[in-house]
Order: structure tokens, then sequence, then C-alpha cells
């Protein structure tokens, strides 16, 4: 009979031991407690709020609870606890969207409540709730964790027995579908601003930019068109653009400076019209030989010949490109002519210039092939010379006849020997 008595109270101590555990371990599964603060009946109650209440509410919802120090290195992130269904929680149902997670986070003093969309039209404004979590923090930082776990699950639970009640999951699932559909449409409204706002300021920036440049060409050209240099024989002229002209003004104003000098916008107006609209207008005539018109181009290049050509075709009406062409191509064959006389007489005036005084003792042995240099640099600089219209100006514009020209033909070798030798590659041996 004792032997009897004695295992009846080993299995009813065993049975007791097993309904603890298992009360305890229930108990266990709705909190999770890393910073082992709370008592053994919070962890209860809990449970017991989940097992008698929200198990008994419409869609069996049930509530965890999370006290952590940190979140990020206890890898306790919220977006883990939504995507992968509360996994540090052993709900009954952990795929049900009616879960609701209270996360404590004390080294941020934060307080937040996770949920799945479904219900975030839901829980959305009670996270909103300043005056509750206020008072929540207010027992956290009076280390009274046991209270505010049991204030914020009670909290949770008089919230969604009156939202199940009043409005049922069903419609809680509509609204929250119309929230992110709204929230959709405010991100892609705020989103499009921006965009609007950059596209904005960027095409603002560029209009800046042009007018800015718009004002700056514009400036230029008024700094031109003050100076009253153009000739109106040129405006009045078919050949002539206004349009291209100023264009033209517009993309070579950095070169002369802006314009702001009558002698740099009188530079560009005979560049001009040198370069850019005498070859437009001399294309018009036939009657010119097209050596000719290259003629008149080539001795264009020469600043004295192109001052002298400028200024009598815009002060005589009579002056003409063609009697202007006549007189130079008379002048080019004085220049010519000229020329050839200079090279006739080079060989001689090379034989008999004395290298000896420009050269040490020692290199005269050297003095027959120097000569032969010096006659070849020699050669090219005269006809650099007749091709550069030199001798052509001194005909021209100095007004000296061919026999003057020759009568100081000597003198005139003499001098481009000496310049040429300073061009001679054995210029650096001499004394």
């Amino acid at each position: 009979m004792k032997k009897s008595s004695y295992w009846i109270i080993v299995l009813a101590l065993s049975f007791l031991l097993v309904l603890v555990s298992t009360e305890y371990v229930n108990a266990q599964r709705y909190v999770e407690d890393d910073l082992e603060s709370l008592e053994e009946s919070t962890f209860e109650y809990v449970s017991k709020l989940n097992s008698e209440k929200f198990s008994a509410l419409e869609g069996s919802p049930e509530l965890g609870i999370a006290l952590t120090t940190d979140v990020e290195p206890a890898g306790n992130r919220l977006d883990y606890h939504i995507d992968n269904e509360f996994r540090n929680f052993d709900f009954q149902n952990r795929t049900n969207p009616n879960n609701i997670l209270v996360i404590f986070t004390l080294a941020k003093g934060d307080l937040t409540i996770a949920h799945s969309e479904e219900i975030q039209s839901f829980v959305a404004p009670l996270n909103e709730d300043i005056e509750m979590k206020k008072r929540i923090w207010r027992l956290i930082q009076e280390e009274k964790y046991d209270e505010a776990v049991i204030d914020i699950s009670n909290y949770i639970y008089t919230n969604v027995e009156q939202a199940v009640n009043e409005k049922g999951w069903a419609k809680i699932y509509e609204d929250s579908a119309l929230a992110r559909q709204e929230e959709q449409r405010l991100r892609e409204k705020k989103r499009n601003t921006y965009i609007f706002i950059a596209v904005s300021i960027g095409v603002f920036s560029i209009a800046v930019s042009f007018f800015y440049r718009q004002f700056i060409s514009n400036k230029a050209k008024r700094h031109f068109y003050s100076h009253k240099i153009l000739p109106k024989k040129l405006e009045r002229d078919e050949s002539f653009c206004q349009k291209e002209f100023d264009h033209w003004l517009k993309n070579r104003q950095k070169i002369y400076l802006f314009y702001k000098t009558e002698y740099e916008a009188t530079r560009a107006m005979k560049h001009y019209f040198i370069h850019e609209f005498l070859p437009v207008k001399l294309a018009q005539f036939k009657a010119i030989k097209e050596e000719h018109k290259h003629l008149l181009m080539r001795s264009l290049n020469n600043q004295a010949i192109s001052a002298y050509f400028i200024e009598h075709y815009f002060s005589e009406d009579k002056f003409s490109f063609i009697s202007f062409t006549e007189i130079l191509v008379e002048a080019n064959d004085v220049s010519k002519a000229y020329c050839e006389n200079l090279l006739s007489k080079l060989s001689t005036e090379i034989s008999d210039f004395s290298l000896e005084e420009e050269l040490l003792e020692d290199k005269w042995p050297m003095i027959p092939e120097y000569k032969q240099e010096l006659y070849k640099i020699t050669k090219e600089k005269i006809f650099c010379n007749h091709t550069n219209a030199e001798y052509l100006e001194r005909y021209l514009l100095d007004g000296l006849s061919y026999e003057q020209m020759l009568d100081d033909l000597s003198n005139d070798i003499g001098a481009v020997i000496m310049d040429s030798l300073k061009n001679c590659p054995f210029h650096c041996r001499f004394k």
C-alpha cells in the first residue's frame, strides 16, 4: 500500500512539473528578453493574453514583445521580423498577417510596433501615438520593464479588439491596400516633383547661360558698331550679308578683345574684308583671270598693300577690283624682273663676299662649303620677298621706277646676304 502511494505521488509531481514546464515554454515563446530584466509573471501575462484574449478575436492575432539593447548588432532589424515572419517567436501561426510585434530598442530610445503590410492602416497610427510612447518610455527609464511590457500589451490588445469589432480584418486589409496605394502615389508625386525641380533648374541654368552669352555677344557687337568704322560702300554691296557678318563678329569677339577699342574693331573689319568678303566677291568677276585673282589675294597678305587697297577701295567710288588688279599685274612683272636681276648677280656677290672676318681662322678651310649654304639661303630669301610682294610694294607704294630699283640693286643684294647670314646653320661659329 505504501509502495503504491509512493508511485502515485511521483506521477503527480511529474505531471505537475510537465505542466509548469509547458506553461513556462508557452510564456517564453511570446517574449524575447535580451536584457534579462523581466519577471516570470510578465512572460506568463503576455502568454495568457495571447491564449485567452487575442486567440478569441477574429483572425486569432498574436502579440510578441522584444527587448533589445540595439537593433543592428543583435541582428534584430525590423524588416527581419516582418519579412521572416517573426522568426524569433514561436507563434502558433507565424504566417498570420494579423500578428504584431512590439520592439523596444533601448540604445536608441525607440519603441516600434512592427506589423505586416496587410494591417498597415490600423497599426501605423499606433506608431504615431506620442503620448503612449512617452508613457511607456517613462517606465523604461525608471527601469520598470515589467510594467512597461504589460502596459504596451494591454494597449495593443485594446486597439486590436476595437479595430476588429468596428471594422473587421477584411476592411482593415482593404484600407491598408488603399493606404499603400496612396503612399505610392505620394512617393511618385514627390519623385516627379524632384524631377521637375531638377529639370527646371537645369533648363533655367541653360537659359541663364544662353542669355548671358547672348548679352556678352550683343555687348561685343554694340562695342564694334559704336566705333562707326563699317564702310558704307561695304554695307551697300550686294555681296555683303549683315547677318553673316554679325555671326562672324560673334565668333571672333575674343580674338579682337570684344572690339572695345577702335583699333581692334578696325583690325577685325579689315580681316573680314580681305579673308571673308573679298574671296566671295572675286568669285563673281568672270572678267578677272584666276591667276590674277590669286595674285590679288597673295598681294593683299602684304600689310602695306592691304592697307593701301582698303583705304582707296572704300574712299574712292571709281576704285575697283579690276583696275587694281591691272595695276598689280604690271607691278608683279616688275617685281619678277627685279627678282631675276637679283638672282643673276647673287652668285658673283656671294663669291666676292668675305667670310674670313666672320669666322675663326681654323674654320677658313670650310668657307667654300659655307658660301654654298649662304647662297642657297639667300636665294630662298629673294624668292620669299617676291612672293610676299615686298618688291611689288616698293614699285607700287614707294613710287620707285624699275630703273631706280635697279640702281639700288647692289645695296639690296648686300642687305639680303647679311640678313640670310643670320639664318645660316654655321652662324653659331661666327665671332
